[in-house]
């Protein structure tokens, strides 16, 4: 079952940056599917995957995209006759069209009229999530990852989106409701779902000794019963794979069902 990401109701969204993207989207119930509407109406006919984003470009006024020597991931530039998205030359793969495709969010708000949203927290985040429809586009994707996905998979389906390995992970996490984060051999360094950032030493003891265990090879799996920081212990899916050469790793924990009963362990 496809589950929706808390706090995606459209009253917990404020700004005007939400409002306006409720009013494009004909005022659905929550701003997930507000996101998923406008930007299907931009995609079609689009190909996809990966998203072609130099076709996606006269759609919304952008007549040039381009790499500048910049400070900054990227911005949306007005000049004549239409807008320039603009991106770090220092960019490169997944992470700039990444960039990319958040500068062309903004420019569908600028899409909607005068008096469209230019700056905010949440107009940042609403930017983020059309990013990542335009890129992995919910239909899409649901029909190449299932709720058992890998590691593996997740790797596999981020070069047929030609997306990186977190926004990949972070989009199955969100759709099935897995947990993934990345952790090196002191802390969190980012999470989605049950696991928040923050120091390793607070994290279930079982949990952080597979992950300490981990580095020590280039994957593990393993079914662990363990405590997050949402929910009491239960059985987990675990998997670690390493990043690289680095003393990083990215873990995948997926729920196991509720009548699961480990073939070894009496808990």
């Amino acid at each position: 079952m496809v589950k929706k990401r808390k706090g995606s109701t459209a009253s917990q969204w404020a700004s005007s940056a939400a409002r306006r993207l409720r009013g494009m989207a004909g005022n659905p119930s929550t701003i997930d599917d507000a996101v998923r509407i406008v930007v299907a109406g931009y995609l079609d006919g689009i190909a996809c995957p990966p998203t072609d984003l130099e076709a996606l470009s006269p759609r919304l006024n952008v007549i040039e995209i381009r790499a500048e020597d910049i400070p900054f991931s990227g911005e949306l530039r007005r000049e004549k006759g239409g807008f320039v998205v603009v991106c770090s030359s220092s960019l490169g793969g997944p992470r700039k069209r990444f960039t990319i495709a958040h500068e062309m969010a903004h420019a569908i708000f600028a899409a909607s009229g005068p008096g469209w949203p230019r700056t905010g927290k949440e107009l940042e985040r609403l930017c983020d999530m059309m990013a990542t429809e335009l890129l992995m586009p919910r239909s899409l994707f649901l029909e190449r990852c299932d709720a058992f996905v890998s590691l593996e998979k997740i790797r596999d389906v981020g070069r047929l989106f030609q997306t990186s390995l977190s926004a990949t992970a972070i989009r199955c996490a969100e759709l099935f409701g897995l947990s993934v984060f990345e952790a090196d051999r002191e802390e969190i360094r980012w999470g989605y779902g049950e696991i928040r950032k923050g120091p390793l030493g607070r994290i279930d003891a079982d949990l952080r000794a597979s992950i300490l265990d981990g580095f020590k090879g280039p994957n593990r799996s393993d079914i662990l019963w363990i405590k997050t920081d949402r929910n009491g212990p239960s059985w987990w899916k675990f998997e670690c794979q390493r990043l690289g050469k680095e003393d990083r790793a990215l873990v995948l924990l997926r729920p196991m069902p509720r009548d699961y009963e480990h073939p070894f362990l009496d808990r």
